[in-house]
């Protein structure tokens, strides 16, 4: 996050950047999120909701259980059932708020694939990673199917600024098709070159490396396969569409 008391800062805050925390609590819709310079992380707040939403539930249930007549206790056990709805908010809060951060992180690790951009002024100058709002937005309509920060009027002229294009028709989408067919490529041709067949692989031998933990040494300096879970995904996709099988 930006330190306001830093001067040198001043173009961050003034340019259209978010951060992750930033980016689910938009993502979740929550508004009393504070996420200013300083300030508890978002899942750090969440929880801190959570637990004092738990501490009024059960000193109202203490409140309940010592209610003298009926109709004192019928309005207590209406109170308790309030509590504990707002308990099971923020629960699910924390729950989606997770998985936000966790389709993230996934699509950061896509690298140059990734529709998220990164700020790379702000990385440089703070040392934090920040988002192009552009780029979140265009992310998020992709997935989501909704809009988190700008109107659609407006987003055509910001994405144009930053060359990102909605068109689907646009260069992006076939070269994103083409690297991960390339990908997959490359990795059945390198399982051939050590005379093996891509659908009859051997099974792993107990204590030792398989075939796959093989082809991704191989393979580790190649430039398609940079990022930490890009050689597993690609690994994944082709046993899916059984072009890789293991012999049983």
């Amino acid at each position: 996050m930006n330190d306001p008391e830093n001067k040198n800062n001043d173009s961050n805050i003034n340019r259209p950047i978010v951060d992750r925390d930033n980016a689910v609590a938009n993502l979740l819709g929550w508004k009393d999120a504070n996420l200013d310079y300083g300030a508890s992380s978002l899942m750090s707040q969440l929880k801190h909701y959570r637990d004092e939403a738990m501490q009024e539930y059960l000193e109202a249930e203490k409140v309940s259980i010592s209610a003298k007549c009926a109709e004192e206790n019928a309005g207590e056990k209406k109170d308790l059932a309030e509590k504990w709805k707002m308990v099971k908010e923020y629960e699910v809060l924390l729950d989606k708020a997770k998985g936000y951060f966790r389709e993230i992180n996934d699509e950061i690790e896509k690298g140059e694939l990734s529709d998220l951009r990164i700020d790379q002024q702000s990385a440089y100058e703070i040392q934090e990673e920040f988002f192009t709002q552009a780029s979140f937005e265009l992310w998020v309509r992709k997935k989501y199917g909704r809009s988190i920060i700008f109107p659609a009027a407006t987003l055509e002229s910001i994405l144009s600024l930053t060359g990102i294009s909605t068109n689907e028709d646009n260069n992006q989408k076939p070269k994103k098709q083409s690297k991960l067919h390339e990908q997959e490529e490359t990795i059945l041709a390198q399982i051939e070159k050590l005379g093996l067949d891509p659908k009859t692989l051997p099974p792993n031998d107990s204590g030792k490396k398989g075939i796959k933990s093989n082809v991704r040494e191989l393979l580790k300096d190649d430039e398609l396969f940079a990022g930490k879970s890009v050689f597993n995904k690609a690994w994944e996709r082709l046993s899916e569409s059984k072009l890789i099988a293991f012999d049983k």
